[in-house]
């Protein structure tokens, strides 16, 4: 399914140029979501997004989770007023309702006979484990617009780092075209593709798509590095900085994928307690459930769009470069894309379309 996305990916970007980057990155991350979690067809490019909705309150539940998103995180001794007044807390209300019912008419509708996804599996043993329908939807729900956000999010900046540095791009693709040649990469290639890794990891650094994670409560208070930190303070893990460090990464503020190869050309071995490098993932029993298919899915999509494209600054009216410049932050909710760029996706073959069908079949 997620090498099926990737090559629907790049069939968008061949036969839509005039559509935005970020329209192409978000239907494809939308379309293994919506598959993957609640079971359902893969999105088209053209006409309804069923995912589009879920995805904007999505934004407005990780705004309101920001510290100091609510009134109450100023003033904490108003939570116990408004939640005993009803107009006060009527637009909450609301809010809750719309969220839960688009959660279970999705939960509910038909999935494709066939295909695993979350939802179908709560549907078959969540009575079994004591999730009710209205739990099990809720539990799809969340995960699906935690996953798109974030995963639109690196695509994005994956694309903007390869236009701000072609010699990262063109380093991986000499790796790419000795080890798959001429047909689209498959995950099983991996493991011989270090330098694709590298730049997986070195996106997430560089631009982590939740700069300062998901706060988090202490349950017990505890000392750290002389800090006395006491039951239930806000803890917020610094990503970006930490990604900035200058003891575990030199010269932080510059994409440099090679920072993750040794010198035999592999993957060096991951810094302690990093989770294999991946910090963006969250910390302890609260890491993120979906990492292994969101990276996964990030990598093929990388993968692919190296071996299919060159990437070059898009261009005005006037066929002028726009180039990029800046750091470039958009600040949605807890989690920061790239500001709108437009991108010009050269294709290195001169016919891409037959060799991604070609490939379709094979499989």
């Amino acid at each position: 399914m997620l090498q099926e996305e990737s090559a629907l990916l790049i069939h968008g970007l061949l036969e839509h140029p005039e559509a935005s980057v970020a329209h192409h990155v978000h239907r494809e991350v939308g379309s293994v979501g919506w598959r993957s979690i609640f079971g359902h067809e893969s999105i088209p490019f053209d006409g309804p997004d069923p995912a589009q909705r879920i995805d904007d309150m999505g934004a407005d539940i990780s705004r309101a989770m920001l510290p100091g998103g609510s009134i109450v995180d100023i003033f904490p001794s108003l939570k116990p007023v408004i939640s005993r007044i009803a107009f006060l807390r009527r637009p909450a209300d609301l809010w809750h309702e719309e969220i839960t019912s688009h959660f279970e008419q999705y939960h509910c509708d038909d999935q494709l006979e066939g295909q695993t996804s979350v939802s179908g599996t709560l549907k078959q043993t969540g009575e079994k484990i004591g999730i009710d329908e209205h739990t099990a939807a809720w539990i799809s729900g969340t995960l699906f617009f935690a996953a798109i956000d974030t995963s639109a999010c690196a695509l994005l900046w994956f694309l903007y780092a390869m236009i701000l540095h072609p010699e990262a791009a063109n380093e991986a693709r000499k790796q790419l075209d000795d080890v798959v040649g001429d047909r689209p990469p498959r995950l099983s290639d991996k493991e011989m593709l270090p330098q694709i890794e590298a730049i997986v990891k070195e996106v997430l650094r560089w631009r982590p798509p939740v700069p300062q994670s998901v706060a988090h409560a202490a349950s017990e208070p505890f000392e750290y590095d002389g800090y006395m930190i006491p039951q239930g303070a806000i803890i917020v893990a610094n990503i970006y900085a930490i990604g900035r460090d200058p003891q575990l990464y030199a010269d932080g503020d510059n994409f440099d994928p090679s920072r993750f190869i040794d010198e035999s050309g592999q993957l060096r071995q991951p810094l302690r307690d990093s989770k294999d490098d991946y910090l963006c993932f969250g910390h302890g029993r609260r890491i993120c459930v979906g990492k292994d298919l969101a990276m996964n899915s990030l990598w093929i999509s990388i993968a692919h769009l190296l071996w299919a494209f060159d990437f070059k600054n898009g261009k005005d009216a006037r066929g002028v470069d726009i180039s990029l410049s800046g750091p470039g932050f958009l600040d949605r909710s807890a989690s920061v894309e790239p500001v709108a760029f437009s991108a010009e996706f050269v294709p290195r073959y001169s016919d891409l379309a037959r060799r991604l069908k070609a490939a379709r079949f094979e499989e």
